[in-house]
């Protein structure tokens, strides 16, 4: 069992700010996690882990980053100070992997102004009608692959003020700009 889980076990039965406290020191650590994936990690039921997540995110402790998993919608926790606008984060498992594509490249196509998409290969059909595209070296960390948005994306999409949903279909990502961040 990990320390994780044995500390969580430990802090079960104490006050929801205590278990609030631990639950932010594991998102600290363990940034990008669903809720289904803290649930499994600390061995809380699923009430606990999501009671605490909103009293975190009321706190402004945390941000959530919304993710389309081929049609299954996925939040991601982060810490409120770490979350980053400039890279995209994938799960391996939702990625198919097969050689070469996502090992060497990736391919950043402006598709308009509220959307990009992201893909292994080139794609022709984005080829041809993005506005502009950039190509990438993705890096594998932690069993995802993390792409760091290129700087003319970040600029013309206004990234770092905009929530955005990421969608992962047929091997490639959609990147939509949905609302902008309300600061605090």
């Amino acid at each position: 069992m990990s320390d994780i889980t044995l500390s969580a076990m430990k802090i079960g039965r104490r006050t929801s700010v205590e278990r609030d406290r631990f639950l932010l020191t594991v998102v600290r650590s363990s940034p990008g996690l669903s809720l289904y994936e803290l649930r499994k990690l600390t061995k809380w039921p699923t009430g606990r882990v999501d009671g605490s997540l909103h009293r975190l995110l009321n706190a402004r402790r945390i941000m959530m980053h919304s993710l389309d998993r081929n049609g299954r919608h996925v939040n991601l926790v982060y810490p409120r100070r770490k979350m980053r606008t400039d890279m995209i984060e994938v799960p391996v498992n939702v990625i198919k992997l097969g050689n070469p594509i996502w090992k060497d490249q990736a391919f950043f196509y402006a598709l308009d102004n509220l959307s990009f998409g992201v893909t292994g290969e080139r794609f022709p059909k984005w080829h041809d009608s993005a506005g502009f595209y950039v190509k990438v070296k993705p890096q594998h960390v932690h069993k995802k692959i993390r792409l760091v948005i290129p700087r003319r994306f970040r600029e013309f999409y206004h990234l770092e003020n905009n929530h955005r949903t990421v969608t992962v279909s047929d091997n490639n990502i959609l990147v939509t700009i949905t609302g902008r961040f309300i600061s605090s």
